[in-house]
């Protein structure tokens, strides 16, 4: 149960948006990969005319990258000569959201050294300054505490959390997460972080790679990468003739 009524939750499942007439789409994009991908792993994607690589490191989040494309995401092997990878098949698909300023693709290894993706609609601009938005992409329910809020997250769930204080003061903001099994939470986390009331900030819950860390979690300044954005708008406006 949520405890505390100064908690704002927004619970919605992490599913793929429906396809949109729009072919395509322009957003920014996140990587992840939660396991170890195939030795020698790279593969490429198609953006706004020209191949970028995928940059997707196990247990680590990549940098969001500018994408302007068809909704089918489409991930390539990378060659070493430049060029398009039309009409070679792709490693591997996935449907992006419509209308999203932010999407995270998680890269899974599947069998046969392949992978599998999935994408995720992060959009952020329901976030205050101070808030999070925390991801739980884990297999297992998280009770949270937060500060002053509590929450308890089930898998493929998220919600924001927000704090009046958050929004004014930076403080060592106490977190704790535990996994919630049968009725029984097992605390499996506990430390503080550096709140900053200027970022919006997506935290990330993935299952963890020992049974010692059953839980692990990265965390992303979506304010960090909304100036990103309107940076490469701007710069993209100047250079039209």
């Amino acid at each position: 149960m949520i405890r505390s009524i100064a908690l704002t939750l927004l619970m919605t499942p992490l599913v793929l948006h429906a396809q949109s007439s729009s072919p395509s789409v322009s957003t920014h994009i996140l990587t992840f990969a939660p396991a170890k991908l195939p030795e020698g792993f790279q593969a490429c994607f198609r953006t706004a005319g020209n191949n970028e690589p995928f940059a997707a490191s196990a247990g680590t989040l990549g940098l969001p990258v500018p994408y302007n494309g068809p909704r089918e995401f489409a991930l390539y092997r990378s060659q070493a000569e430049p060029g398009s990878p039309a009409g070679k098949t792709p490693l591997a698909t996935v449907t992006l959201p419509g209308k999203c300023d932010l999407v995270l693709i998680v890269c899974t290894p599947s069998a046969d050294e392949k992978v599998s993706l999935a994408a995720y609609d992060l959009d952020s601009r329901d976030l205050k300054s101070g808030d999070y938005r925390v991801f739980n992409f884990s297999k297992s329910n998280i009770s949270m505490n937060m500060g002053d809020q509590s929450l308890e997250l089930a898998p493929d769930k998220d919600a924001i959390v927000r704090d009046p204080k958050w929004q004014t003061e930076a403080i060592a903001l106490p977190v704790k997460i535990a996994t919630v099994i049968d009725g029984k939470t097992r605390p499996v986390y506990s430390s503080f972080r550096e709140h900053s009331p200027k970022e919006r900030t997506l935290m990330f819950l993935f299952d963890g790679t020992h049974p010692s860390r059953p839980i692990t979690f990265t965390t992303f300044n979506a304010e960090a990468a909304a100036a990103k954005s309107i940076t490469e708008k701007n710069t993209s406006t100047r250079r039209k003739p």
